[in-house]
């Protein structure tokens, strides 16, 4: 399936929001706290007011990655020295083929990114072609990363934490902004969380405990957007770490239209954080 037909990051318009609570599920410690995951140098500032959306700030959030597969783009984020976090539906492909898959970090600007070689990947083992169930999958890297100011790892949930904690969400990547299929320089955008039976109403069977939408319900104008599938919905307070709790997965009607929110894959549902910690254990 051509990751292109999914999200990525549209940055418009944003404002200030409520967070609606998700179904209560069971999560897994947060890894890496004493390794300084989700901590920058340049500061993310709370953006109450996004018009049109921002380019991030360099090394802002040195856990996004960029990838490729064959000609189509997604993102993904860094969660340890070896391993990077994305969505399933990336890796397939209408033949069945396996793409050439390269991964890039370490810097905002397209043509400042390095290369870092891929050694495997694993999709989780419930995923099915056609669907975003269970859309998550973990790149095993070819070497360890070093870590600086612009590649360090994001923080993953710990047990009973949810996005509505936090002050607020955050998505972005370097996807379609309406304008052009990619946008050179990373953007970034506050995402509003959406009450989940609210979205239940809209997608029915094709949400479930293990997905959460966010956007604008109301105005439309913010969402992700083809080319950033498998990028973070990042959450955190105004001196806490980043956390990850989401992965972006797919969305009906175009991109940033009312009504129909982008849907994301929720980091700390039991069945894709057992797959996470399971899979890190490839090196």
């Amino acid at each position: 399936m051509n990751p292109e037909f999914h999200l990525s990051v549209t940055i418009t318009t944003a404002a200030i929001f409520t967070f609606a609570l998700l179904p209560s599920v069971a999560s897994v410690a947060e890894q890496g706290e004493e390794l300084g995951c989700g901590q920058n140098v340049n500061k993310h500032r709370l953006n109450k007011r996004i018009v049109g959306g921002v380019k991030s700030s360099e090394c802002e959030y040195p856990w996004m990655v960029l990838m490729t597969m064959d000609e189509f783009k997604c993102g993904g984020s860094i969660i340890d020295d070896r391993h990077v976090l994305t969505a399933a539906h990336c890796f397939e492909t209408d033949d069945g083929s396996i793409p050439e898959v390269k991964v890039y970090v370490g810097a905002n600007r397209l043509d400042q990114l390095t290369e870092v070689k891929v050694l495997s990947w694993r999709v989780h083992p419930l995923k099915k072609y056609g669907n975003f169930d269970f859309d998550v999958a973990v790149i095993t890297l070819a070497e360890k990363l070093r870590f600086n100011n612009c590649v360090s790892p994001i923080c993953l949930p710990a047990p009973g934490r949810r996005p509505d904690d936090h002050e607020e969400c955050t998505a972005a990547g370097w996807g379609s902004d309406l304008h052009t299929p990619v946008t050179f320089y990373q953007k970034k955008t506050a995402l509003p969380l959406v009450n989940y039976s609210d979205c239940k109403d809209i997608y029915g069977d094709m949400l479930d405990p293990s997905k959460f939408c966010a956007g604008d319900m109301i105005n439309g104008g913010i969402d992700t957007c083809q080319g950033d599938s498998g990028g973070p919905y990042m959450c955190h307070t105004q001196d806490g770490p980043f956390i990850q709790f989401g992965i972006v997965s797919f969305g009906l009607a175009g991109c940033a239209q009312p009504d129909h929110p982008g849907v994301y894959t929720l980091v700390n549902h039991p069945t894709i954080m057992n797959f996470i910690q399971d899979a890190v254990q490839d090196v």
